[in-house]
Parts: C-alpha cells; structure tokens; sequence
C-alpha cells in the first residue's frame, strides 16, 4: 500500500518536470506549434471566465454554510420557522432574501439548513427568492437603470411574488 503511494509521488514530480521543461525549452517542441480552431479557443475562454467569476461565490455559500453547521442549532431553526406551511414558506423567503448569495452560492447553504432540519418547502422558498432579492442584487438594478427606484422594487415585488 505505502509503495503505491510513492510510485504516484514519483509520477506526479515527472510530470512536474516535463510540463517545466516543455515550458522552458517552448520554442524547440513542435508540439506548441499547433494551431487550435477559434472556437476552442472561444469555448475556453468563455469557460475559465465563467469559472472565475462563479468561483468567489461559491466559497461565500460554502463559508456561510459551514458557518450554519456551527452556529445554527435545529432549535433555532425549529423557533425562527412557523409551524404553518404557507408562514414558513414565506419567512424562509424573507430570510433568503438577506442573504447575499448567487445561484452558485446559495445551492450549499439551502442543502445545509434541510440536513439541519428546514423543511424542503421552506427550502425551495429560500433557494428561489435568495439570488432573486438580496440586497446585492437590488443595488445593481438599482444603479442598472439610472438609479430608479421604482424598478428595484418592482423586481423585489415581482422576484417575492
């Protein structure tokens, strides 16, 4: 067991040292002369820009995440969450729109709060409203359309309904 350990230690610093050295010595390899399709080229760039913006907000849901499994008891959820269904729904709707998460980020959170106990109903409430309606999101329509005020609520209103 410990010598197939090793044997993949040794394989990844090989590995290492021949993507240093082809790095190094570019311009004698021909194999950096290929030419790849623009479109390859376009998926790629579009893919790492996509995953560079998603990144930091998944860690911000992943953060607030483990900072429920710590400080979030089912007691308080099981006080902070009515016991009617319609109520709950709602509350959970309020709450998930304080949060300030994205699509990517509030996917860890909700998973969270349902294996602490949140009923799934409240949940999905939570997991609509949050990227919907937070105060992230209704600054930026704020500012989006000329600072007008009206459409920030109107999307606050319309994002709740």
């Amino acid at each position: 067991m410990q010598t197939k350990n090793n044997y993949s230690e040794l394989i990844g610093f090989v590995m290492l040292g021949v993507a240093v050295l082809i790095i190094s010595f570019s311009d004698r390899f021909p194999i950096t002369k290929v030419v790849l399709p623009e479109s390859l080229l376009t998926f790629n760039m579009v893919f790492l820009s996509i995953l560079i913006e998603a990144i930091p907000f998944v860690l911000i849901g992943v953060f607030i995440a483990g900072s429920i499994q710590i400080f979030v008891t089912e007691e308080h959820l099981k006080k902070l969450l009515p016991k009617n269904k319609f109520l709950a729904i709602v509350m959970s709707c309020l709450l998930g729109a304080l949060f300030p998460a994205c699509e990517c980020g509030i996917v860890p959170i909700v998973r969270r709060l349902i294996a602490k106990g949140v009923p799934l109903f409240a949940g999905v409430g939570f997991l609509l409203t949050g990227p919907l309606i937070n105060p992230i999101v209704i600054f930026s329509t704020y500012m989006a359309f000329g600072e007008d005020m009206r459409m920030a609520l109107l999307r606050m209103g319309l994002g709740f309904a």
